[in-house]
Parts: structure tokens; C-alpha cells; sequence
């Protein structure tokens, strides 16, 4: 800046801090060159005495330093380097969950992966739901112990889940089947007899919608055939065939063809050879509840796309409904890759809201922020974008952040590297997998 005549200047009114670059004429064309500098109005005292203000261009030092790097106070981890500063994010402020954003090869799920052995290594219990099997190579490349969870080996979730309401296992199961009302109350019968939990009220309810004849054949068959606590898919699928031999000769073609339909959407899990992943009622499964170090549940194991929803809906409501009210010690923290393949129901909004209370933090790991709801936008207190190359992409991010530069910055950044964003501000900063953590 003294070889082009500028200075640099950075001022504090009254708790509002400005800073910029003050140039004369002929520097401005020099300045206009600088590799990276995104040339916008910079905000200035409105008695400046100089109308060419400037803001600051990038370098290795960042936009400012907000107190994210080296804070003075709270317990953090290295989440990566600006210059030769360390960039800490505080524990606290996991339980307010992270949302890392980028394009393909751009970098984001080594971050994901790194957060996952920094925060490890405080402690926490991680669980990643792995949407394309690369974690595992990823934490055995940079030394992180893991327990691997895959089918055929993933441990199995209960349909009805002792801690999870009925109501909440059949709106999935409708939603990932494909279920008409009719199918759903056909199996909603089924899973509360199984399962005792419905009450007198909720029964008379699902009498109402499937009709007394058809209800009472289906629980007499019920009562013939019990299937118990523990019991597989393949029990249910052998149940709903005993009910629809009961039934078929009570109803018209109509009904038997949306029997049919039911019964094939529960075979194709049986003749696939996924009907291990769920069984129909049970407790939740320690392993995922209660992880010790990182588990990582490799997702792409699971080949069929509705099976592998699914199973990731069942684990996340399962998951979230066995926290309420006992308080994760010392805490666990969920990665969801690919989140986005996650979002027609709601359960990751209403984790966002509500599991910090509980210390259940969230990584949500997305390309397209676009698609994450309002709801979820607020309740992510931590941004880490890398490069982003869409134009919608990049202006619902500057819409987001409420910094159009830095939207327009992102498409510039190399692999590895990020723009982080927290309450404190942002900062550009540099994510070395092989750094240490501390």
C-alpha cells in the first residue's frame, strides 16, 4: 500500500467498526488488479474525507480477526488456519450445530471428516451417516479409530421404537411406501396390535377408517397368530398375508388390489434380503444411541434407495426420540452427508430446534443449500462453505448470510479451503486434515 500511495484504515464509532482501504485516483486502476479483490461499496463514516474507499482485498490474514481465531475463552478445537493463526471453534457451540456447504470436490467431507476427529478427541461420540461409503477410508487415511456399521452387519431398528409415538412410525412408513390411508390404517392396526401401544380411543379410530369387519378378521388373526416383542420383518410380512387370506373374500376387487400393493411394498424388503435391517418392535439400539468414539454407519451398503431411506429416517427419529429427556453425556454429535437426500419430513428441522438441549449436535453436509428449509437455516449457528459454483446456489447463500462478497468469493476457493462464518463473523481459512487438533 505505501508503494501506491493507499492506507489502510480501521475505526471504531460509537460500537460500530468500519474498515477499508483509503487510495488516491491513481492507485484505484493498480488496486482494481489485485488478484481476488471483489470491488463493492465499502461502508464508510459518511464524514470520510475521501471518496475513494475501498474494501479490503483477500490475503492469507482473512477478512478480520472476530476472536474465532485463538479465542481467549471456552474449550475449542482447531478446526483449521488463517495464516499462520490457529481457527478455534468452541465446543458450546456444536450443540448449535454446523453446517458445512460445497460443491463436488471441493472439500466438504474431508472437513466433515476432520470435525469428526477433532471433536472425538474431546470426548464426544460420533455418528456418521455415511449417504456414499467414503468416510471409512477417509478417517483410516488420517489415523481415527472407527467402528464400522454396514449391511449386512448394521444393527437392526425397530419399526416401533419403545420410546418413538406410533404415529410418528407410521407417518414414515406411509411417507418412504408410497402408503394410500387405506394401507396405512391396514398397517397401522398391524403395528399396534404388535405393539400394545395405541389406546382404546386410537383403535376405535382405526375401526372407524378400515371398517368393523375388516378390523375385527384382522385382529382375530391377530389373536391366532401372535408375533411378539423382537420380531422380524419377515413376521409382519407373514402376518399381513394370514390377515389378507382372512379378508379377501369379505371385499371387492378394488380392496384387494390396494391389499396387494401393500403386500408387495413390504415383499420387496423380504426378496431383496433387507429384511434384517428393521424388526418391528423393540428398544433402540445401544450401538447408535450411545456410541463409543466414531461409528460410522455406511449408508451406500444398503443398495435399494428406499430401503436406504428408510433405514436413515427410522435411525434419525429413533435416535431423537431416545434422547428426550436423558441428556447425551459427555454429548454425541450426528455428521448426515448428503442431507439433502434427507429433508421431505422433518425430522432433521425439529433435531436442528430442539436436540441442543439434550447435547446432540448436528453436521449437516450439503451441495445444495437452496434445499435446506427456513427452519433450518436459523438453527444452524456455525457456516463452513467451501467453493460454490452455482449461481442460485451462490446468491441463496449470500441471501443467508447477509454478505453478497462472500457468495461471490466462495466460487473462488481452492480445494481445502473455506469460508467460515460463525456469530462472530467470517473468516477465510485453510482445512488441513493433517493438522492437529489442538
Amino acid at each position: 500500500m505505501d508503494n501506491l500511495g493507499a492506507r489502510y484504515v480501521y475505526e471504531c464509532r460509537k460500537g460500530v467498526c468500519y474498515s477499508y482501504i483509503v487510495v488516491n485516483n491513481n492507485s484505484s486502476v493498480a488496486l482494481l488488479e489485485a488478484p481476488g479483490l471483489v470491488i463493492e461499496e465499502a461502508k464508510k463514516p459518511q464524514d470520510c474525507i475521501s471518496d475513494n474507499v475501498m474494501p479490503l482485498p483477500l490475503s492469507e490474514a482473512g477478512f478480520l480477526d472476530t476472536g474465532l481465531v485463538e479465542p481467549p475463552s471456552g474449550e475449542c478445537f482447531v478446526l483449521g488456519f488463517v495464516g499462520s493463526k490457529r481457527l478455534c471453534i468452541e465446543i458450546d457451540d456444536v450443540w448449535r450445530h454446523i453446517w458445512v456447504l460445497g460443491s463436488t470436490g471441493s472439500g466438504k467431507t474431508h472437513t466433515a471428516a476432520r470435525l469428526a476427529r477433532c471433536l472425538s478427541g474431546k470426548g464426544l461420540g460420533i455418528l456418521v451417516l455415511d449417504w456414499h461409503g467414503e468416510y471409512a477410508r477417509l478417517l483410516r487415511e488420517i489415523g481415527v479409530e472407527y467402528k464400522l456399521l454396514s449391511y449386512p452387519s448394521a444393527p437392526s431398528l425397530p419399526l416401533v421404537n419403545t420410546d418413538m409415538p406410533l404415529e410418528v412410525s407410521i407417518d414414515i412408513l406411509e411417507h418412504v411406501l408410497s402408503l394410500s390411508p387405506f394401507q396405512t390404517s391396514i398397517l397401522s392396526l398391524l403395528l399396534a396390535l404388535v405393539s400394545g401401544v395405541l389406546t382404546p380411543e386410537e383403535l376405535k379410530r382405526t375401526e372407524n377408517a378400515l371398517g368393523s369387519t375388516m378390523f375385527n378378521t384382522i385382529s382375530k388373526v391377530f389373536e391366532r397368530k401372535p408375533i411378539s416383542r423382537g420380531s422380524s420383518l419377515r413376521d409382519l410380512y407373514t402376518l399381513l398375508l394370514s390377515a389378507y387370506e382372512e379378508v379377501s373374500t369379505q371385499i371387492t376387487r378394488s380392496e384387494r388390489e390396494i391389499w396387494s400393493a401393500l403386500i408387495r411394498r413390504i415383499q420387496i424388503f423380504i426378496t431383496s434380503g433387507y429384511e434384517d435391517l428393521f424388526k418391528v418392535y423393540d428398544s433402540f439400539p445401544d450401538t447408535i444411541r450411545d456410541p463409543r468414539g466414531v461409528v460410522v454407519v455406511d449408508l451406500s451398503s444398503i443398495r435399494s434407495l428406499r430401503a436406504r431411506r428408510l433405514y436413515a429416517y427410522f435411525l434419525l427419529y429413533g435416535l431423537y426420540f431416545s434422547k428426550l429427556g436423558h441428556a447425551a453425556s459427555p454429548g454425541l454429535v450426528v455428521v448426515i452427508e448428503e442431507a439433502h437426500n434427507l429433508l421431505d419430513l422433518d425430522i432433521v428441522p425439529v433435531m436442528l430446534q430442539e436436540a441442543r438441549k439434550y447435547k446432540l449436535g448436528l453436521i449437516i453436509v450439503t451441495h445444495t443449500p437452496s434445499l435446506l428449509p427456513v427452519v433450518a437455516q436459523t438453527n444452524l449457528n456455525t457456516l463452513i462453505i467451501h467453493r460454490m459454483m452455482g449461481e442460485k446456489d451462490k446468491e441463496f447463500l449470500s441471501h443467508v448470510i447477509g454478505v453478497r462478497e462472500l457468495s461471490e468469493i466462495a466460487s473462488s476457493l481452492r480445494p481445502g479451503e473455506a469460508i467460515v462464518f460463525t456469530r462472530q463473523g467470517p473468516v477465510i481459512a485453510t482445512i488441513r486434515l493433517d493438522a492437529e487438533c489442538t
